[in-house]
């Protein structure tokens, strides 16, 4: 699964050519429709809820699956815009 890495993307982070600049929201877990970082599209007209990086891995264990891999993706700028993660089924036998 590729998201939006929620460290860097969201309504908190104003991304332009080589740099991001973070304004405070990244811990604001309500819907808004406003932001630096939220563009012209159809974000700001329907709205946003971040997660956190937190919410996000804990939301994968508490679905009854375990972490096999976690990958950011580079995307233009400075700093990754896409996270990749790739959950599986606990074996119930031990090794």
């Amino acid at each position: 699964m590729w998201r939006v890495h929620p460290c860097f993307v969201g309504p908190f982070a104003e991304r332009g050519g080589d740099t991001v600049r973070l304004h405070p929201g990244y811990r604001d877990h309500s819907v808004t429709f406003t932001g630096p970082g939220l563009g012209v599209g159809i974000r700001p007209r329907v709205g946003v809820r971040h997660r956190t990086l937190t919410e996000l891995l804990d939301a994968v264990t508490r679905a009854g699956l375990q972490l096999l891999r976690v990958a950011e993706y580079e995307t233009a700028g400075p700093v990754p815009g896409l996270l990749g993660i790739v959950g599986g089924r606990r074996s119930s036998r031990r090794r």
